[in-house]
Order: structure tokens, then C-alpha cells, then sequence
């Protein structure tokens, strides 16, 4: 009986090994899947980095748009401004004109009093 129970405590061994192996092959299997999983992880944090890069690069892309667009803003208020003293020069001229022409008219109706003035005086 003592072979025979040491055969059996044998057999029990066996299978506490062959229980404790498959323990481990377990535990190799969940490690695996943890590894996998943080792989996943990992890719979706760089998707997320690559998500931010292409949204900050869209942003400076925005921001360059809007300084292109405030100078042209400016430079359509210069070209404004430029219009506005290009009109008053104009109508300073304008008003040069028109006195021009009123000192023609007068000098046209001291010239035109002359020439009656002399008809009607005898000649001499």
C-alpha cells in the first residue's frame, strides 16, 4: 500500500503541475491580450497626437488666412484714403476752375463795356 500511495501522491503531483502549467498558460494568454490592448492604446493616443497636429497646422492655416485678409482690409482703407485726397485734389481744381472762369466772365464783361463804350462815344 505505501508503493501504491506514494504512486498516487506521484499522479496528484502530475496533475497539480499540469494545473499549475495550465495556470501559466493562462496567465500568458491574458498578459498577451494586455499587451494587445496597450498596443491598441498606444495607436490611439498617436491618432489622437496626429488629430491635434493636423487641427493646430488647419489653425495656423486660419490664422494666416485672417492676417492675409486683415492686409488686405488695410490696404483697401489706404487705397480708400488715397481715392478721398485724390477727390478733394480734385475739387480744389474744380474750384480753381470755376474761379478761373468767374475772372474770365469779368474780365469777358469789363471787355464787352469797353467796346460799347467806345461805339457810343463820338469818334475823336
Amino acid at each position: 500500500m505505501t508503493v501504491q500511495g506514494l504512486h498516487g501522491a506521484v499522479a496528484v503531483c502530475e496533475m497539480t503541475m499540469q494545473g499549475l502549467h495550465g495556470a501559466v498558460a493562462v496567465c500568458e494568454m491574458t498578459m498577451q491580450g494586455l499587451h494587445g490592448l496597450f498596443t491598441v492604446c498606444e495607436m490611439t493616443v498617436q491618432g489622437l497626437r496626429d488629430d491635434f497636429t493636423v487641427c493646430e497646422m488647419i489653425m495656423q492655416g486660419l490664422h494666416g488666412l485672417f492676417t492675409v485678409c486683415e492686409m488686405t482690409m488695410q490696404g483697401l482703407h489706404t487705397l480708400f484714403t488715397v481715392c478721398e485726397m485724390i477727390m478733394q485734389g480734385l475739387r480744389g481744381l474744380f474750384t480753381v476752375c470755376e474761379m478761373t472762369m468767374q475772372g474770365l466772365h469779368s474780365l469777358f464783361t469789363v471787355c464787352e463795356m469797353i467796346l460799347k463804350h467806345q461805339k457810343e462815344s463820338p469818334a475823336g
